[in-house]
């Protein structure tokens, strides 16, 4: 992954917030194909995770009471993009924050497991400083 898709994605992301965020954090995720971004998608506050496609999500930040786990940027651009094997394609994660600024977007244990099984050649993210991370899970 080179510096320059990343800001690519980090633009895309910046872009998109003020359209698309639902709730108090903005998630994006791409999807790289041979440098290429092919597919983006992000958080949805307004739409449930679904279980019986992508297993249970397990409350990972100890909530109290009922939790209703929204569809994560991860989840929903495998969704979007249909494949089932993307072992040539690379993931990037991207959070805005409220002041405009890239911040960490690890990705959190429930995806980390989704997008295990489906095999991307790596996984990157930003950190706490905007800086660009491959996620060593992958």
């Amino acid at each position: 992954m080179n510096q320059r898709i990343f800001d690519r994605v980090i633009e895309a992301a910046r872009a998109l917030k003020p359209r698309v965020q639902s709730g108090k954090s903005h998630h994006v995720s791409a999807l790289i194909y041979k440098s290429k971004i092919v597919c983006l998608a992000t958080n949805d506050y307004r739409k449930m995770h679904n279980e019986k496609k992508f297993g249970k999500y397990q409350n990972w930040k100890g909530f109290n009471g009922e939790y209703r786990p929204c569809i994560h940027s991860e989840i929903k651009i495998i969704t979007k993009w249909g494949e089932e094997d993307l072992s040539d394609h690379e993931f990037v994660n991207v959070r805005i924050d409220n002041k405009g600024n890239p911040n960490i977007a690890r990705a959190c244990p429930n995806c980390a497991r989704v997008l295990i099984g489906f095999s991307p050649k790596r996984v990157f993210y930003s950190d706490e400083n905007g800086q660009l991370q491959q996620d060593e899970r992958f």
